[in-house]
Order: C-alpha cells, then structure tokens, then sequence
C-alpha cells in the first residue's frame, strides 16, 4: 500500500544517509571527527573560536549501503515482512541512483580522475586545467547499464523465478566489482592501508563483491 511504501522509504532514507555518514567519518578521517564528535551528526563547523553553518562534506557509499541494509531489517522485524524481498526492491533501483549521484558529483568537479591524455579527458575548469579521466561518469553510464540489466531481469522473471536475494547479490557484485577498477583511474582521495596498492573504499567493496557471488550462487534458483 501507499502508506507502507512511505513507510519503509522513510526507513531506508534514514539508514541511508546515517550509515553513509557514520562510515565516512569514522573509517575515512577518524582523526578528526573523534576530536568533533557535533560535525558528525550537524552541518556546522567550529572556525575561529565560533560555530556557522559549514554543510555536509562527507557521505560514503559503502556505508549507505550498511546503513540501507540496516534500516530495512529493523523494517522487516517490525512490520514482519520478508527481509531479503524488500533488499531486491531496492537493489533493482539502487544503480540508478547511484548513476545521478555520479553525475552529480561530475557537475560539481568532484572525485577528480587522473590526468590523461586520451580525447575522452575533460578539463574541470574550476579546478585546473588538466585534462582527467571523467571518473564518475565512467561509473554514471555503468550504473545506468546495471540498471537496466537488472530491470530486464525482472521485467522477464520478476520475483517467482529466483529466490529472494538474488538481485541484491548482482547489483553488489555489479556496483563493488566496477567500484574497485574505477578507483585506479581516480585522484587519491581516500588514506591506503599501509604497503597495500588499494585505499579503503576499494578493500571495503571486496566483501560486497564476495558476498554477491555467494548470493547469486545459492538465491539463483528457483524458490
């Protein structure tokens, strides 16, 4: 019904943007924020000797996921619904918001790519004037591509063919496995785990990209 659908949405929204938060503060500048604990839950900052407004600088996508997953089991609990249908209806949806976030991350010269020579390279002019892999709308049109792989899925089998689970185990393989190459072509933005060659959103999508393929392994077939 529509008031159930409000329901859980206000549930997803809330875990969304709480978990996202909650793992960029503490997994990506814990430094800081254990010494501003008030930043990581309001949108100001403390400069010279005087709180103001200072906006949201930080949501990662790792942790709205967490956060999302959160949010609809204690859903699921409550209301006494099927925890894994409801994580299918929003694993369908999820690369298309992911796709627009990017863009819109590309609109506001972030997550910068690294230099290029190749024509495909943009210049984001209100940062310099070197020509970049546009990272984020490499990742916008595979987004848009999973989606639509994942809307023709279900289109053709819907949900009887499949055991609930197994369009979350493709958009998490699908969403990790691109997120952990795409990084390579990107500007360092996040702290590497000492000798390793991946930074901390790259080796928190492995156990995505894990438990993706154990979910399409065993949700795979029929109920």
């Amino acid at each position: 019904s529509q008031t159930e659908t409000q329901s859980y949405l206000l549930y997803a929204f809330v875990g969304i943007v709480v978990g996202a938060r909650l793992f960029h503060c503490l997994l990506y500048d814990p430094n800081y924020y254990l010494g501003h604990p008030i930043e990581m839950f309001l949108p100001v900052e403390y400069v010279d000797d005087k709180w103001r407004f200072g906006g949201f600088w930080g949501l990662a996508s790792h942790g709205g996921v967490v956060g999302l997953m959160v949010a609809l089991l204690i859903y699921s609990y409550r209301h006494k619904v099927a925890y894994l249908r409801l994580c299918d209806i929003f694993a369908i949806a999820t690369p298309l918001t992911g796709a627009f976030i990017r863009l819109g991350n590309l609109m506001n010269s972030e997550i910068l790519g690294r230099a290029t020579d190749l024509p495909i390279g943009f210049v984001f002019a209100r940062i310099d004037a070197v020509p970049r892999h546009p990272a984020t709308l490499y990742e916008a049109l595979w987004y848009f591509i999973l989606f639509a792989m994942l809307a023709f899925i279900y289109k053709r089998y819907g949900f009887g063919k499949f055991k609930d689970g197994f369009y979350t185990g493709i958009a998490f393989v699908g969403v990790a496995l691109f997120r952990l190459f795409i990084e390579f072509l990107k500007e360092p933005q996040e702290n590497y785990i000492h000798s390793l060659p991946l930074n901390v959103g790259q080796l928190l999508s492995i156990p995505f990209i894990f438990a993706g393929i154990v979910m399409i392994w065993v949700y795979g077939k029929k109920p």
